[in-house]
C-alpha cells in the first residue's frame, strides 16, 4: 500500500499558484541532503516518510525514521532534521493537527492513560496509510473544503489514537498563547501586523499581551517572524516559486533580508533549500 501512496503523491500537481487556504496532507521531497534546524510546525504534526530516511534530534534524543515509519511531534517541538535521499529522492508527507481540532478531540473524548504515552516514531499502521492514500486521491480532483478537511483530519487523529500513537499529539491541556498567535498570523503572513490590533483580537490589552509573552520567554516580533519563516519553509518545499516570490508571500519585501533570517532560523539559505528539493521551475 505504501507504493500506491508514493505513486499518488507523485501524481499530485506541484503548486505554481497560491497554496490552498485549507491545507490537507502536504507532500515534500529532496534530491540532495537537507540539514535543517529548529523545524517547528507550531501545532502537533505527523510526518510519514515514504522514501529515503530522516534523522531527527528532539527532546535530547536522536531518532532515525525509515521509509514506512511515522514521526510524531508535539506542538512545541522544534527538532533539528536531516533528510537523506537514497537511490531515489527522499519523499514524505506532513499532516498538521490544528490546536483547535486537538482541543475539541480532548474535550469530547478525554485523554486516557493508554493514549497519553509519548511515542516519537513508529511503523505506520496500514489504516493510516490507507486513509492518506484516499485523502490524496480525493484532493487530486477536488478543491479542498474546510469542513471536509477537518473531518478527515479528525478521522486520522482517531486512527492514531486507536493505534496508541497519539500521545505526543494530545500533549498538554490545549493550545497556549504562543501557538494561537503564530497560527493566527501565519494565516496572513503578508499583513502588516501590529501588536495592539492582535491584542484586541484576543480580548487583551497590549500591555497584558506583552507581559504574557515575556512570561513565555518570547515576544510579539519573534512570533511574527516565526509565522512568516515557517510559511516560507512550506512554500519552498511545496511549490516551484522563485525565492523572491516566496519572500514576498511570506511578508518580506527584501529577498536578502528573508534569506538572512531564514538561514539564521533553519541553517540553510532559501536558494540552497530550493535546489535540494529539485522543484526548480
Amino acid at each position: 500500500m505504501l507504493e500506491a501512496l508514493i505513486a499518488e503523491v507523485q501524481a499530485q500537481p506541484v503548486l505554481d499558484g497560491p497554496p490552498p487556504p485549507v491545507l490537507g496532507p502536504t507532500p515534500y521531497q529532496c534530491v540532495a541532503r537537507q540539514a535543517l534546524q529548529r523545524v517547528g510546525f507550531g501545532v502537533s504534526a505527523v510526518v510519514l516518510v515514504l522514501a529515503g530516511s530522516k534523522t531527527v534530534w528532539v527532546a535530547g534524543r536522536c531518532h532515525r525514521v525509515a521509509a514506512g515509519e511515522l514521526l510524531l511531534l508535539p506542538a512545541l517541538a522544534e527538532p533539528d532534521v536531516v533528510n537523506e535521499p537514497g537511490t531515489v529522492p527522499h519523499r514524505g508527507v506532513v499532516v498538521r493537527f490544528e490546536a483547535g481540532l486537538v482541543a475539541a478531540y480532548q474535550e469530547t473524548h478525554g485523554v486516557y492513560e493508554a493514549h497519553a504515552a509519548a511515542r516519537w516514531t513508529a511503523p505506520a499502521p496500514a489504516e493510516v496509510v490507507l486513509a492518506l492514500l484516499q485523502w490524496f486521491q480525493w484532493q487530486r480532483f477536488s478543491r479542498p473544503d474546510g469542513q471536509w478537511v477537518a473531518h478527515r483530519t479528525q478521522e486520522l487523529l482517531r486512527l492514531l489514537v486507536g493505534a496508541g500513537l497519539a500521545g505526543n499529539l494530545l500533549q498538554g491541556p490545549g493550545p497556549d498563547l504562543r501557538q494561537q498567535l503564530v497560527a493566527y498570523m501565519r494565516a496572513e503572513p503578508t499583513r502588516l501586523w501590529q501588536v495592539d490590533e492582535v491584542a484586541r483580537s484576543f480580548g487583551q490589552s497590549e500591555s497584558t499581551l506583552r507581559r504574557r509573552l515575556r512570561e513565555q520567554g518570547t515576544g510579539f516580533r519573534d512570533l511574527l517572524e516565526e509565522a512568516r519563516l515557517s510559511h516560507g519553509l512550506q512554500l519552498l518545499q511545496s511549490t516551484r516559486w522563485p525565492v523572491a516570490r516566496v519572500a514576498l508571500a511570506s511578508g518580506y519585501q527584501s529577498q536578502s533580508r528573508f534569506s538572512e533570517r531564514f538561514k539564521l532560523r533553519f541553517g540553510m539559505l532559501p536558494g540552497e533549500l530550493r535546489r535540494s528539493t529539485g522543484l526548480v521551475g
